[in-house]
C-alpha cells in the first residue's frame, strides 16, 4: 500500500480484537485446525507457508522498492522484490499475495468457519460459507470490490473461492495466529526502515503490522 494511501476502515476493523471470553474458559480459541481427522499439524502448514504473505525481508525490501518506485504498480513491486529477494538470498520466495490481496478477509473468514466447525463438533456438513463471507464484508463490501476491481456480486463468490482453495492453510493461520515473538518482530522491523529513512535512503514508511484477528463475535 502506498504511502499516501488511507489504511481502509475494513482493514482496521480486522485488526483489532482480543481472545473470545468464553462461559466455560473453553472455546475455539482453545483449539487448533488439524483436519477433519486430526492428520494435518498446523505447526508444520505455517512453518512452510508462513503466518503472513510475506517474511521480514521480502517487506523491507518492499519498503525499499516502494521508496524508489512510488508510482510502480502492486504487481511490479513485488516482481522487483521477488528479484531481489533471491539475489540475497540465492532462494526464490514464496509466491506471496500482493498488497491488496485478500490475506485478511480471508483470515475472518477462516477464523468464523473454525468457530462454526467448533459448535457443531467439527462438521462442516450444515456450515454454509457464503453468509460467513457476507457477515465479513458487511458493509464494506462495495468498497472492497472498488480497490480489487471487481463487481461487488462477485465478491462473496470470489472469497469463498480463494478460501476453498487454501482451506487448511487458513484455517491453520486463522488457529494459530497468536505468536507474541512474530507480534514484537513487527516494530523492530518499522525501527528498521526509520533508520534507513534518517539515513537518507528512499524508503516507504507505510506501517508495517501482522494481520490479527477480531476473536471476539460477542461484540
Amino acid at each position: 500500500m502506498a504511502e499516501d494511501e488511507e489504511i481502509p476502515e475494513y482493514l482496521k476493523k480486522l485488526s483489532k480484537g482480543g481472545p473470545i471470553k468464553s462461559d466455560d474458559g473453553f472455546g475455539p480459541e482453545d483449539v487448533a485446525w488439524t483436519g477433519k481427522l486430526g492428520e494435518l499439524d498446523p505447526d508444520e502448514i505455517i512453518a512452510e507457508q508462513g503466518q503472513d504473505p510475506f517474511n521480514p525481508l521480502q517487506l523491507l525490501l518492499m519498503a525499499l522498492v516502494r521508496g524508489h518506485t512510488p508510482e510502480a504498480k502492486s504487481q511490479e513491486v513485488l516482481s522487483i522484490t521477488q528479484t531481489a529477494f533471491t539475489a540475497i538470498t540465492g532462494k526464490k520466495p514464496r509466491r506471496g499475495a500482493i498488497e491488496r490481496d485478500y490475506h485478511a478477509l480471508l483470515q475472518e473468514v477462516a477464523w468464523r468457519y473454525f468457530v462454526a466447525l467448533v459448535a457443531n463438533n467439527m462438521s462442516d456438513g450444515d456450515i454454509e460459507l457464503q453468509p460467513i463471507v457476507r457477515d465479513v464484508l458487511g458493509a464494506d463490501t462495495e468498497q472492497i470490490a472498488a480497490e480489487h476491481g471487481v463487481e461487488p456480486d462477485n465478491l462473496p463468490k470470489i472469497l469463498a473461492t480463494k478460501f476453498n482453495e487454501a482451506k487448511d492453510l487458513y484455517l491453520s493461520r486463522a488457529t494459530t495466529d497468536d505468536d507474541w515473538d512474530r507480534i514484537r518482530a513487527f516494530p523492530d522491523l518499522n525501527a528498521a526502515i526509520e533508520s534507513l529513512a534518517t539515513a537518507g535512503i528512499k524508503v516507504d514508511q507505510t506501517t508495517l503490522k501482522p494481520t490479527r484477528l477480531a476473536k471476539n463475535l460477542k461484540k
